[in-house]
C-alpha cells in the first residue's frame, strides 16, 4: 500500500541520514537516529549495518559499554552479515577496553575460526596475544604476536614485535626481550613503536646493569624522537641516573 511505500521510504531516508552524519563524525545525531530506525518498522537488509555504525560511533565517543551491546547484536543475529567482520573486531577491541579479557580473547577466536580467510585476520591474531598477555599467559601470548610479526608487514606486526618484548621483559628475561625490542626499531618505520622499543630496550639495560648501553638508548630516544612523551621519559630517566652517580662511583654506575 501507499502507507507502506512511505514507511519505507522514511526508514530508508532516516538511515542514510545516520549514515551521513556517522561520515561526518557527529556521533550522538547519528546513534539517536539509526537507534529511531533500529526501533522503526522492519528492514532487516540495514539493521546489521546500523547497528555497526551505532557501535563505531559509540566507540568514538568512548562509550564502549554501550557499543558492545549493538555490536554483539550484530555478532549473534547476522553472521552472514558483511558487517560480521568488522562488528567481531571492534567488539573484541572494546571488550579489551574494558579489560574483559576471556570475552575479549574468545571474539577474536571467533573471528579467526569463522573468517579464517579475512584480510583483517592480523587485528584479531593480535587480540589474541593481547588479551593473553594481559592475563598472564605470556609465552601463548608472544606465540600469537610471532603470527602476525612473520605473516604480516605494517603498523600491528610492529607493534606485535613491541609486544613480545614487553613480554619477555615481564618474563625478565632482559637480554632477549633488548634484542626482541630492538628488531622494532631495525625493521619497522614506525616511529611510535621505535621510541617505544628504544626505551624499553634501554630500560632491559638498566635491569642488567648495564648502565651505559642503558644511557646509549635513552640518549638515542632522545635524539631520534624528541618531540615524544618516551623522549620526556627517557629524559627523567637520564637526570635520575646522573643522580645516582655518586663521589667514589664510577660514572657509569649506579643505575636505578
Amino acid at each position: 500500500t501507499s502507507a507502506e511505500i512511505s514507511i519505507d521510504l522514511v526508514q530508508q531516508a532516516r538511515y542514510q541520514l545516520g549514515v551521513s552524519e556517522y561520515q561526518q563524525e557527529r556521533y550522538e545525531p547519528a546513534i539517536e537516529i539509526l537507534e529511531e530506525f533500529i526501533a522503526g518498522p522492519a528492514e532487516d537488509r540495514l539493521y546489521a549495518s546500523a547497528h555497526l555504525i551505532c557501535g563505531e560511533s559509540l566507540y568514538h565517543l568512548g562509550s564502549h559499554d554501550r557499543a558492545i551491546g549493538h555490536l554483539s547484536i550484530v555478532a549473534e543475529q547476522f553472521a552472514a552479515d558483511e558487517t560480521f567482520g568488522p562488528s567481531l573486531l571492534r567488539l573484541g577491541e572494546c571488550q579489551a577496553l574494558l579489560q574483559r579479557w576471556d570475552s575479549s580473547r574468545q571474539t577474536f577466536e571467533r573471528f579467526l575460526n569463522e573468517l579464517p580467510d579475512d584480510a583483517q585476520w592480523f587485528q584479531a591474531r593480535f587480540g589474541v596475544g593481547w588479551a593473553l598477555e594481559n592475563q598472564g599467559e605470556l609465552d601463548q601470548a608472544i606465540k600469537h604476536y610471532r603470527m602476525v610479526v612473520d605473516n604480516h608487514a605494517g603498523p600491528t606486526a610492529a607493534r606485535a614485535q613491541f609486544q613480545v618484548g614487553e613480554c619477555l621483559f615481564a618474563k625478565k628475561q632482559y637480554d632477549i626481550a633488548a634484542r626482541e625490542l630492538l628488531k622494532v626499531d631495525i625493521l619497522y618505520a614506525y616511529p611510535q613503536w621505535s621510541a617505544a622499543a628504544l626505551y624499553e630496550a634501554a630500560r632491559c639495560f638498566q635491569a642488567m646493569n648495564d648502565p651505559v648501553q642503558a644511557r646509549q638508548h635513552f640518549r638515542m630516544v632522545i635524539d631520534s624522537h624528541e618531540e615524544s612523551d618516551w623522549a620526556k621519559m627517557a629524559s627523567q630517566r637520564l637526570e635520575e641516573m646522573a643522580r645516582t652517580t655518586l663521589p667514589g662511583r664510577s660514572s657509569d654506575g649506579g643505575a636505578p
